[in-house]
């Protein structure tokens, strides 16, 4: 299989096959007036001029195109043939052109598409001129060594690897898994969440760890919608690398700069000095501690230091 920018004479073909995938797969999801502005957009030039193409083609066969705009940031098309879906075509046209950061309004048909490429969303539903949609959003962020993006179900046997471990998960506050089939019911769950972040090797692409924000009322804490609370576990080969530091660190500047948050709290229970050690390397300063909580995720009675880390703070140990 080949991928690559449409010429302007295959751009028409890639527009039918938009066309007809769309009226097999998605026009039953609208009205209309949905189905109708729908063809006029792809037959508008206006719009079509902000558009940059690119097809999936087998042997001389277009089997897939996919659509970008506002510099490659927004996907504006995305259809593979019938008979070529579920062969990972559209995974494969989705790297050509992924960026660390993208936008989507995904059909009711393709929400579950996008969710399995990494996309969350970041509103309800909405319709405008009949064409049902929902706000989707993908974040990657890149380090050295690591890339940090959301969790996809195919990462459940990666994830059981790791979190089984009984080293990993119970110091963190959490029972280890006991199958791939509970990993995967976590990803759909508990990694469902805004901002839940798997932690993977840049080379492998491997998922080796998990990272997150929750922000205001989501966290632990009470919290206002400016502040957030992070967390963190890596499996176990990789310990000593510092890795989790790297990963903080790129999240905080996510925070900060991208979210806009004022502070970023954290913790780590009595005796997990590993998690202590990263707190202190990324800047954390020592708040207060909580005695005799009571922890029912693990059953039991635990003491949590908590630490912060304000925007001035980071600001100032982030300055040239």
């Amino acid at each position: 299989m080949t991928i690559r920018k449409l010429n302007k004479e295959e751009i028409t073909a890639g527009l039918d096959l938009a066309w007809q995938v769309f009226l097999r797969f998605e026009a039953p999801d609208y009205t209309q007036e949905g189905v109708d502005e729908f063809y006029k957009s792809i037959h508008d030039e206006n719009y079509l001029s902000n558009l940059t193409m690119y097809g999936a083609f087998v042997q001389s066969r277009l089997v897939g195109v996919i659509a970008t705009r506002s510099e490659g940031r927004h996907i504006a098309l995305f259809f593979v043939d019938e008979q070529y879906q579920k062969q990972g075509i559209g995974r494969q046209m989705f790297e050509c052109v992924k960026k660390s950061e993208m936008t989507v309004n995904a059909s009711p048909y393709a929400v579950r598409v996008y969710r399995a490429l990494g996309f969350v969303e970041t509103d309800k539903e909405q319709v405008v001129h009949g064409l049902r949609f929902t706000p989707m959003k993908y974040v990657e962020i890149i380090t050295k060594r690591l890339v940090l993006r959301r969790w996809k179900d195919s990462d459940a046997a990666d994830l059981y690897t790791y979190a089984k471990d009984e080293r990993v998960g119970p110091i963190a506050g959490w029972p280890p898994h006991t199958s791939v089939e509970n990993s995967r019911e976590i990803i759909r769950t508990v990694f469902a969440a805004p901002e839940t972040y798997a932690i993977t090797d840049k080379n492998s692409g491997k998922a080796i760890g998990s990272i997150g924000l929750l922000v205001g009322a989501a966290s632990n804490f009470d919290l206002p919608t400016t502040e957030g609370e992070i967390g963190y576990w890596l499996g176990v080969p990789y310990w000593g690398q510092g890795l989790v530091p790297e990963a903080v660190c790129a999240l905080l500047r996510h925070a900060f700069e991208d979210l806009a948050l004022e502070k970023v709290w954290c913790g780590y229970f009595e005796g997990n000095e590993q998690s202590r050690r990263v707190q202190e390397k990324c800047g954390f300063i020592y708040r207060f501690t909580r005695e005799n909580i009571e922890w029912k995720l693990m059953n039991d009675i635990r003491t949590e230091h908590i630490t912060c880390l304000t925007r001035q703070e980071w600001l100032l140990s982030t300055a040239p």
